[in-house]
């Protein structure tokens, strides 16, 4: 298959953690034999507006791991306007699309990843060049914040004009079936994928080590609910006091927990790591204990996923992505906000750590969440599409 993906964001390089699921999994399809390109409009920021505003867009070309990149950059401002991000996106992916198609020919399938607004983008190329469209939905907005009416009417069209839709998680289709009616039935699910460095990372079982450490690494936002994390840590230190909390991140919501730490005088147990690159994550893993996801939504929990592929086992709220994650075998799942019941759950993996397998644990997550495993499925997804659309 020639697969076009349409992301509604993209990583700038190989470093940059904002959209590495996209990048990741194009190239595991590609991997399996597949042609694959992507092409994206780069955001720049506003304050850039006399670099960008009057200069004639242009393409530039990479191929990153066999996959073929074309890519543009423009500002940042219309995404204030969804109005104006449809129309700026209508003359820009048909300029991108076609220095593709002149490059490495025309796809068979597009693969667009969020109806907002990568999906809006391969409706509009779908209709101009008749070639069939699947969506894969991962944004949480539209359950933590309201959508205009005008943007639901776009989400609508996306939706209608799909092949396929695929939810990241069982709650996500759910969650898009109950907002968009019209959609309901036509929903599958088909997790994110786990990157093939955490699955082989050398896993040997650490030392009995003095200190127990918890991990947890996340934009630092209200709905992450770190400070019930550290609520809730502060209270497994009085039974385990030489227990330690590692915090991956970066976010509005860091300056705050700083002081919550200091206030319940945590300093010397909890450690604020900042933004993490992902070799530091693999070895942040690989000394933690037990990883921790406090969330009160996620659409699906893509760094669960590489604890597990690690070995480690996971306590987190039942979030809606985590009942498609987490096992008994695997880990804990405890309400959403409840600080007492995560703590005990934490309490709990202290006691208990000799009854999980990290040899089990990963074998499990590969099984589920491997890059062979997804293309594999999504390969199935785009021959129905493309058989359908004949």
């Amino acid at each position: 298959m020639h697969v076009l993906i349409i992301p509604s964001w993209y990583p700038s390089d190989a470093a940059d953690a904002g959209g590495s699921f996209f990048r990741e999994q194009a190239a595991a399809i590609c991997k399996d034999g597949n042609s694959v390109g992507v092409i994206f409009s780069e955001p720049r920021p506003i304050r850039e507006w006399h670099k960008h505003l009057f200069k004639k867009p242009t393409c530039s070309t990479l191929n990153d791991e066999g996959v073929n990149v074309v890519f543009s950059k423009g500002l940042a401002w219309v995404f204030f306007s969804s109005l104006l991000t449809g129309l700026a996106l209508r003359i820009r992916s048909q300029m991108l699309f076609k220095n593709y198609v002149r490059q490495f020919g025309k796809p068979d399938v597009i693969h667009a990843h969020c109806s907002l607004y990568g999906g809006w983008a391969a409706r509009m190329l779908s209709k101009k060049y008749s070639i069939p469209y699947v969506l894969t939905e991962h944004s949480s907005q539209y359950q933590l914040r309201p959508v205009t009416p005008f943007q639901k009417w776009m989400v609508g069209r996306v939706l209608a004009g799909a092949k396929a839709l695929i939810a990241v998680s069982n709650s996500m289709a759910e969650a898009m079936a109950d907002k968009f009616p019209n959609s309901k039935h036509k929903w599958i699910v088909l997790p994110n994928m786990v990157h093939s460095s955490f699955l082989e990372f050398d896993i040997a079982v650490n030392p009995k080590r003095r200190t127990f450490t918890f991990f947890s690494l996340s934009l630092m936002t209200k709905n992450k609910n770190i400070s019930m994390l550290i609520r809730a840590f502060t209270m497994v230190c009085e039974f385990h006091p030489q227990s330690k909390l590692l915090i991956g991140g970066d976010g509005p919501e860091r300056s705050t927990l700083e002081k919550l730490v200091e206030e319940l005088g945590m300093l010397d147990k909890v450690i604020f790591l900042g933004r993490v690159r992902r070799e530091r994550v693999i070895n942040h893993m690989a000394q933690s204990d037990v990883f921790l996801q406090g969330s009160n939504y996620e659409t699906f929990g893509v760094a669960c996923i590489e604890a597990l592929a690690m070995g480690k086992p996971v306590v987190s709220t039942n979030n809606g992505g985590a009942a498609d994650i987490i096992t008994p075998q695997n880990g804990l799942i405890v309400p959403v906000g409840d600080t007492n019941a995560f703590a005990l759950a934490m309490q709990k993996t202290i006691e208990n750590m000799h009854a999980y397998s990290a040899t089990l644990i990963r074998a499990d997550c590969s099984s589920r969440f491997s890059g062979a495993h997804l293309s594999a499925s999504l390969t199935k997804v785009y021959l129905e599409s493309t058989s359908r659309h004949c």
